[in-house]
């Protein structure tokens, strides 16, 4: 028996080569969970085209609107992002940011 839709699925904060300021929520299919973590490269659809992205954080909700899915993850075994590295690169933002 398949449980019930509590609305939340697994989502992916992913950073773009875009000139935006912000991560963008990507859903994970599920074939994909155990390979997008944080400092994965994902590629995900982005209007019309599909772009490399780095994965910043995972976590469980309810998808914004019109959420799409990530297409594949980039990587082959550990993500090309330590998660050292990652977060330094926040802090780094948090620092810039005030």
């Amino acid at each position: 028996m398949t449980p019930p839709d509590d609305g939340e699925h697994l989502l992916a904060d992913v950073a773009l080569p875009v000139p935006v300021p912000r991560s963008f929520t990507y859903l994970v299919p599920a074939p994909l969970a155990a390979g997008v973590r944080p400092g994965a490269r994902v590629v995900c659809p982005f209007g019309s085209r599909r772009v490399v992205g780095v994965v910043l954080a995972t976590h469980r909700g309810v998808p914004p609107p019109r959420a799409k899915a990530i297409a594949r993850v980039a990587d082959d075994d550990e993500p090309t992002i330590p998660e050292d590295l990652l977060e330094f690169l926040r802090e780094l933002a948090l620092s810039h940011d005030a």
